[in-house]
């Protein structure tokens, strides 16, 4: 027989049971809340393994395209196949009309200004330069002469790898960075040992590398990091469209652009238009003609 339970009993067992009921639920509640606190713990971590890992794969992605576009950049190439910076510069030692003042501590103010239009694949360039160039040297550094060289890519056609254009990026990068160096490196382009030969069959017996000019460039007296910046063709560009303008001057050549050229007087005037003595080389000494020119003995 069941022992007697009386109400009071019976209610202290049911808040007993209630009691144990309540703390279970708080003991559930309190194991739920720890395994949440777990398992948002795990997520986070997850989430931030996540998130480096995507920011490791977007910065390799960013890496892999600067590369890609820092290689691209020095591997531009124009219609021809030839290489060059896909970012070009506009050379600031230059004037509107593509001529590079060669610096003169002791320029006299009543100095005769000779302007030099030269392509360095011209053989006839070649030996003005040689037969006056020390001469050049001498006035430029007396203060008797105001030289200007205006360097004219026309003559790309008679190599086989744009020689003209190259070699007068080579010194437009010389004039630009290191422009106390231009006129010697002038002196180097045309050494007799050094100048190519024009025509594409004369030249492709020894073509001139980029590699050469660099090296000719340092003999020149021009620093390293600036000579080794020649093979990237930074002002490639502006060579073509100074180029075409200046063999459609009729001011200066009024019968057509050709070279050797170096005037005597040149004036602008304000519609642009240059007047000047171009000097006459032909069949003369060619020393002596230069010395007669610009009024030195």
């Amino acid at each position: 027989e069941q022992p007697f339970r009386s109400a009071n009993n019976q209610v202290k067992e049911n808040n007993l049971a209630e009691s144990k009921t309540k703390e279970e639920r708080r003991q559930e509640r309190r194991q739920r809340a720890a395994e949440m606190r777990k398992q948002a713990k795990k997520k986070a971590r997850r989430d931030k393994i996540v998130r480096v890992s995507a920011l490791v794969s977007v910065i390799a992605v960013l890496i892999g395209l600067t590369g890609y576009i820092a290689v691209t950049a020095h591997n531009k190439k124009d219609s021809d196949g030839w290489t060059q910076a896909a970012t070009q510069l506009t050379p600031k030692n230059f004037d509107e009309h593509g001529a590079f003042q060669v610096k003169s501590d002791n320029l006299k103010s009543n100095a005769t200004r000779v302007d030099d239009f030269f392509d360095p694949l011209c053989p006839g360039c070649g030996a003005v330069h040689r037969a006056s160039g020390d001469r050049m040297k001498e006035l430029v550094k007396s203060g008797d002469i105001d030289l200007r060289l205006s360097p004219v890519s026309f003559l790309d056609e008679a190599s086989t790898d744009k020689y003209s254009t190259r070699a007068i990026n080579a010194f437009v990068t010389v004039a630009e960075n290191s422009p106390e160096h231009a006129l010697e490196f002038l002196s180097a382009l045309y050494r007799k040992d050094f100048q190519p030969q024009e025509g594409t069959h004369n030249y492709g017996q020894k073509p001139v590398t980029d590699q050469a000019l660099v090296e000719a460039a340092v003999g020149a007296g021009v620093p390293a990091d600036v000579a080794k910046t020649i093979s990237e063709h930074r002002y490639a560009d502006w060579i073509k469209k100074m180029s075409e303008k200046q063999v459609k001057r009729s001011d200066l050549f009024p019968g057509g652009f050709s070279t050797p050229a170096i005037f005597t007087g040149v004036k602008y005037g304000s519609d642009g238009k240059a007047s000047g003595t171009k000097i006459d080389f032909k069949n003369k000494d060619i020393l002596k003609a230069f010395n007669e020119a610009v009024g030195v003995k």
